[in-house]
C-alpha cells in the first residue's frame, strides 16, 4: 500500500504540473507528414461508408505533448511525423480523407477530446487508453513490447521482479496500477516524458527504465545515451500500438480497421525499418526535384557561405589535419551530392558572431544550432536533423548540483540564445543565470569555478568532458523535457535556399540520418591517420623523452650526493657550535660578546648569575639599558666598547663593577674586537674574572705593612731618645 501511494502520489504531481502548463491553452496544429505512399492497393468499402467519409472531408487525429519518438515526432514545431504519421498518412490516402493533427498539453486532455468527439482517432494508444471504458482501439499497426533498460554498470543484475528498485516509466505509456501490481516490490517513478525517464536511468536518479522496445532503442540510438542498454523484455501483456476511437464512434472503427488490414506487410516493415535505425538507403545517388526559382537561385548561387563554431565537438570541429569534420560536415556531404551545391566552410565564431554574420551578409548559412525565442526573430530554421537531450553539467564531487532544484541561489551559464533559457528563468527564478558565447566556454566556467553549472546538449557535453574535463566535470541529469534539436538556419529573406536545404533533408530516409550520426556516437573522436602521419615524429619524441629522462636521473643522483655531503657539513657546524656553547655556557667567569652598537647578542650563565636576570630580558639591549646600578659606570662601559670597535685594539684593566649599594666588585675586565672574513670587526668578545678577594688581600698586606713601618719608625725613635737620654747624663 504505501508503494501504491507513492506512485499514486507521484502521479498526481505529474498530471498537476501538466495540467497548469497548459491551464486553458489551445491545441496546437501540426501538418501531417507522412513519408509512404499507397501503390497497388486499396480499401474495400460499402457505399454508405464512401458516403459517410465525403461527407465528413477531413479526419482529426489526436496527439499530445511533449512527442513519444519515434511515434509521434514534432521537433520543428511545424510537422508531425513518425511511425505514427506514416500509417495515418498511408489511411488518408486509402479513405481519400484529409487527416489533420492537433496535438494536447497532456494525454488525460487529448483523451477526454476523443471523448467529446472534438478529434477523430487518437495515435500512438495501448492499454493505458483502453483503461477509459468510452475509448476502443482500432487494429496494431505496431507491437507494443514492454522492455526494461538499466545503465550498462548497473553493479547488479536486473531480476525479474525488480525487487528495491525505482522503476521510471513515462506517465501514459501504461496504467500505473497495472504495472505496481506487476511489479510490487519496486518504487515506480512517473516522469512526463520518455525522455526525461530514460535519462533518469542514465544519469542514476532511476534504476530501470520500462517502455515499448521501439521507442526505448530509437532514444538509445538518437541521443547518445552510451551508458544504458536493453536489459530484458517485461512479462507484461499489454495492447499493441494502434488508434483510439471513441467507443461511440463504431462506423469510423470499422473503416480505419478496414484500411489498415489493406496495408500489405512489406508495407508495414518498411515503415517500422524507417524508424528503427534500418540499413542505409541508396536515395542519396537521386537528385531532388527544384522549383524553377529554387534552381535559378541555385545557378545564381552554386557555393553557399557557411559559418560554424569550430569548437562544437563532435558536430562541427577541424581534425589535426585542418579537415572540416563532425555530423555537421558529413550532412553537407550529402546536401551537396543531392542539391549540387558547393559549401564554403568560415571556421571560429562564437554563436552571437554566427547571428551576426548572417544579419551583416557575411555567411549564408549556420549550422547546429537550435531554434529559440531570441533566434526565430532574425533566423529561419530548417527541419532539424539532430536531436540530443539538454544536460545538467557540474564539477565533480559530492557537493554537485543533480538537478535544477538544487541550483536555487546558485549561478548557472547558458550559451547564449538557449532554448531552455525562457523555461529556466520561469519555473528556477532563484537561479542566477550567466551567457557563454558557446559550448566551449561554458564548460570552462564552470572547471573555473566562475559558475556552479551549465546546461548543454548531451552529445556536446559528453564529448567536452571527455576531452578536456575528465575527473572535473560530469553530467548529473537532464533538463526540461524537450530535446535539443539541431538545425541549419539561414536569413529571414533567404526562402530559396531555406527551401532547398528543407527539400534536401526531407529526402534523406531517417535509417540513412541514424546511420550518419552513428558514427559520431562514442565519446572521442578518434582520427585514423594520424598514428600513420606522425609516426616517426611520436617515435623521436619518446626518444627525447628517453634522454632527458635519463639526464634527469643523473642529475637527481648528483644533487642527492650535494645534499648528502651539505647534511654533513650541517651535522659537522652543528657539533661545533654545540662544543662551543658548551665551553662558553661551562666556563665559570661571566663572557660574553656585543655587535657594533654595543647590543648584547651572546652571554653565558655565568653572565646572568652575576646580574641576577634571565637571558631574554638583557639579549638585544646595550648595557645602559641594562641591568647596572650605577649610570655612569654603564656609560664607560659602553664608551669602552665603542672605542675598541673603532680602534680594532683590545682593552684589558682591572676596575671597579658596582652591583649595588653593598655590593662593588673588582674585575680583571678584558675586551677583544672580533671580525668578519673580510677584516671588519663586528663587534666584541669581553668577560672578567672577579678578583676581589685578591684586591682585599693586597689592602690587608698594605695596611700590615704600613702598621709595620710605622712600628719600626716608633722603635727607632724610642731607641733614638734612650739613646739621647743615656748619653746627657753621662756627659
Amino acid at each position: 500500500m504505501r508503494s501504491m501511494g507513492r506512485y499514486l502520489g507521484a502521479l498526481g504531481v505529474v498530471l498537476l504540473l501538466l495540467a497548469s502548463s497548459v491551464l486553458a491553452a489551445e491545441p496546437l496544429t501540426y501538418k501531417l507528414l507522412g513519408r509512404s505512399t499507397v501503390e497497388g492497393y486499396q480499401v474495400e468499402l460499402d457505399d454508405s461508408d464512401r458516403q459517410w467519409l465525403r461527407s465528413q472531408g477531413t479526419l482529426v487525429l489526436g496527439a499530445s505533448e511533449p512527442e513519444y519518438p519515434p511515434f509521434g515526432i514534432t521537433s520543428n514545431g511545424r510537422d508531425y511525423e513518425g511511425i505514427t504519421a506514416d500509417f495515418a498518412h498511408l489511411l488518408g490516402q486509402l479513405l481519400g480523407v484529409e487527416v489533420k493533427v492537433r496535438s494536447y498539453g497532456s494525454r488525460g486532455e487529448v483523451i477526454a477530446a476523443l471523448k467529446a468527439r472534438q478529434i477523430d482517432f487518437l495515435g500512438t494508444s495501448n492499454s493505458f487508453e483502453v483503461a477509459d471504458p468510452q475509448v476502443v482501439l482500432s487494429s496494431a499497426y505496431a507491437d507494443d513490447q514492454p522492455t526494461l533498460v538499466s545503465r550498462i554498470d548497473a553493479p547488479h543484475e536486473v531480476t525479474p521482479d525488480l525487487p528495491g528498485k525505482r522503476l521510471a516509466m513515462v506517465y501514459y505509456y501504461l496504467p500505473p496500477e497495472q504495472v505496481q501490481a506487476f511489479y510490487p516490490k519496486a518504487q515506480l517513478q512517473l516522469y512526463p516524458s520518455t525522455l526525461s525517464a530514460i535519462g533518469a536511468v542514465a544519469f542514476g536518479q532511476a534504476d530501470v527504465y520500462i517502455g515499448d522496445a521501439i521507442g526505448a532503442n530509437y532514444l538509445i540510438l538518437k541521443n547518445y545515451l552510451n551508458n544504458v542498454q536493453l536489459v530484458d523484455f517485461s512479462r507484461m501483456e499489454v495492447k499493441d500500438f494502434s488508434f483510439a476511437l471513441a467507443r461511440n464512434n463504431p462506423r469510423l472503427l470499422h473503416i480505419i480497421n478496414a484500411a489498415l488490414a489493406a496495408i500489405p506487410a512489406e508495407e508495414r516493415q518498411t515503415i517500422l525499418r524507417r524508424w528503427h535505425a534500418g540499413s542505409a538507403s541508396l536515395s542519396g545517388k537521386n537528385r531532388v526535384h527544384f522549383t524553377a526559382s529554387e534552381q535559378r537561385w541555385m545557378d545564381a548561387h552554386p557555393r553557399v557561405r557557411v559559418a560554424v563554431d569550430s569548437s562544437f565537438v563532435p558536430l562541427s570541429f577541424y581534425s589535426s589535419e585542418g579537415e572540416f569534420r563532425g555530423v555537421t560536415a558529413d550532412l553537407l556531404a550529402k546536401i551537396s551530392l543531392r542539391s549540387g551545391l558547393k559549401f564554403d566552410i568560415q571556421q571560429g565564431f562564437a554563436v552571437p558572431e554566427l547571428v551576426d554574420r548572417i544579419e551583416s551578409g557575411q555567411a549564408d548559412l549556420l549550422v547546429s544550432l537550435t531554434p529559440s525565442a531570441d533566434r526565430v526573430g532574425k533566423l529561419r530554421f530548417t527541419r532539424p536533423y539532430l536531436n540530443t537531450p539538454y544536460v545538467l553539467v557540474s564539477r565533480a564531487g559530492d557537493n554537485a548540483a543533480a538537478t535544477l532544484d538544487q541550483l536555487d541561489g546558485r549561478r548557472l551559464v547558458l550559451t547564449q540564445g538557449s532554448a531552455v533559457k525562457d523555461m529556466i528563468a520561469t519555473r528556477y527564478p532563484g537561479i542566477q543565470l550567466r551567457e557563454a558565447g558557446n559550448a566551449l566556454e561554458a564548460m570552462a566556467m564552470v572547471a573555473s569555478g566562475e559558475v556552479d553549472a551549465a546546461v548543454s546538449s548531451l552529445i556536446t557535453a559528453r564529448y567536452m568532458i571527455s576531452w578536456q574535463y575528465r575527473d572535473q566535470l560530469q553530467i548529473t541529469s537532464t533538463v526540461g523535457t524537450s530535446a535539443a534539436y539541431m538545425a541549419f538556419a539561414t536569413g529571414l529573406e533567404a526562402r530559396e535556399l531555406h527551401s532547398i536545404l528543407d527539400k534536401t533533408m526531407f529526402s534523406i530516409p531517417p535509417e540513412e540520418m541514424d546511420e550518419l550520426t552513428n558514427r559520431w556516437r562514442s565519446e572521442v573522436v578518434v582520427d585514423d591517420s594520424y598514428w600513420l602521419r606522425y609516426r616517426s615524429t611520436i617515435i623521436q619524441g619518446f626518444a627525447i623523452a628517453g634522454l632527458l629522462l635519463v639526464v634527469a636521473l643523473v642529475w637527481i643522483g648528483y644533487l642527492r650526493q650535494l645534499i648528502r655531503k651539505r647534511e654533513q657539513a650541517e651535522r659537522a657546524l652543528g657539533d661545533q657550535l654545540e662544543f662551543m656553547r658548551v665551553l662558553i655556557d661551562g666556563t665559570p667567569h661571566p663572557i660574553y660578546v656585543r655587535d657594533r652598537q654595543g647590543c648584547l647578542m651572546v652571554c653565558n650563565n655565568a653572565y646572568l648569575q652575576v646580574f641576577g636576570v634571565e637571558r631574554e630580558s638583557v639579549i638585544g639591549k646595550t648595557v645602559i639599558t641594562g641591568k647596572l646600578k650605577s649610570v655612569v659606570e654603564a656609560r664607560v662601559f659602553h664608551e669602552e666598547y665603542l672605542q675598541v670597535m673603532a680602534q680594532g685594539l683590545p682593552r684589558v684593566l682591572d676596575r671597579q663593577l658596582t652591583l649595588s649599594a653593598t655590593d662593588v666588585r673588582t674585575i680583571y675586565h678584558w675586551m677583544l674586537p672580533y671580525r668578519c672574513s673580510d677584516g671588519r670587526v663586528k663587534g666584541i668578545i669581553g668577560g672578567w674574572i672577579d678578583v676581589s678577594e685578591r684586591q682585599q688581600l693586597l689592602e690587608q698586606l698594605r695596611e700590615a705593612k704600613n702598621e709595620a713601618d710605622a712600628a719600626n719608625r716608633a722603635k727607632t725613635t724610642f731607641l733614638a731618645t734612650m739613646s739621647h737620654e743615656i748619653r746627657t747624663p753621662m756627659n
